[in-house]
């Protein structure tokens, strides 16, 4: 018997459903098997730029003759574990919202408390510091970001993400508002004393506006990607996510999960910003940590 994990949707997401399936298979004692499929939401092998604790495969297709395909969300993990004692189990996807939600039962979640949340948030980056490395590439373009960063220094960072414009219409919610967001990077980064802003960003033009912008009150910003220079899509966000895990603060949309999942497992508070409203709220989730802005 065996826990066959084929995630979908983008990078975070997909990291989501693996610390989630990889949970599952410990429970229960299981061999665990992750399929990696690459298509346009995550167009690269994670075989290539990180080792995995456990057998990591390409796949094509979804092998639907030789398992059940149960796609995960909210509090369907009961239907899971009952699918468990039959055989093989094929996870195929997760929301990708909440570790909580999707890692416990509804009698789980219904008596949940700030204690069982800071454990299970901990339980969240051993399991990833536990299973993922990143191979020698990575780390090398690792250290150098660090460096330029000064991550060593007792200098607060802020990480930046601003996600990919996929929508036409300026109501989506992947569609970025650029001055919106050089506003809030400006007033969080001196609110919260950050000396250096390192921007992660797919949009275009959003990485040099919000340069500009914090630039003009003396906040040094950092790109990873200038500085290694490699446009390769797999390696840059792989970098981009890393290096968001190491910083002390967060500026990040609330519809977006890229960036949700470092501030977790980095134990860090965020600035989460909405697409339809001016409010600044400060996340501290599942964590104890953290004074409000």
């Amino acid at each position: 018997m065996f826990l066959y994990c084929t995630p979908v949707n983008g990078f975070s997401n997909r990291l989501y459903t693996i610390l989630s399936t990889l949970r599952i298979a410990k429970k229960h004692a299981i061999p665990f098997l992750l399929g990696w499929k690459v298509n346009m939401d995550t167009p690269f092998f994670l075989g290539d730029y990180i080792h995995t604790n456990f057998p990591l495969i390409e796949i094509e297709d979804f092998a639907n003759n030789t398992c059940i395909v149960e796609r995960v969300y909210g509090r369907a993990i009961l239907s899971i574990e009952k699918e468990i004692k039959n055989g093989p189990v094929m996870i195929t996807g997760a929301d990708g919202t909440s570790w909580l939600h999707f890692i416990f039962a509804r009698e789980d979640i219904e008596n949940f408390d700030k204690e069982k949340q800071l454990l299970l948030t901990e339980e969240l980056r051993t399991t990833f510091y536990e299973n993922f490395r990143p191979n020698k590439t990575v780390s090398l373009i690792l250290e150098a970001v660090r460096l330029a960063i000064n991550l060593n220094s007792r200098k607060r960072t802020i990480g930046i993400h601003v996600r990919r414009n996929t929508g036409a219409d300026s109501s989506d919610w992947s569609k970025p508002n650029l001055t919106l967001i050089a506003k809030y990077a400006t007033e969080v980064a001196l609110h919260r004393s950050c000396d250096c802003a390192v921007i992660v960003s797919t949009e275009e033009n959003a990485t040099e506006f919000i340069k500009s912008s914090l630039a003009s009150v003396g906040v040094k910003t950092v790109v990873p990607t200038e500085v290694y220079g490699i446009k390769e899509e797999g390696l840059n966000t792989v970098i981009d996510f890393l290096i968001l895990c190491e910083l002390d603060e967060l500026l990040r949309r609330a519809e977006s999960t890229f960036a949700a999942l470092p501030q977790l497992l980095g134990n860090m508070t965020a600035v989460v910003y909405s697409a339809n409203s001016e409010c600044l709220e400060l996340s501290s989730p599942y964590v104890l940590t953290g004074a409000a802005l």
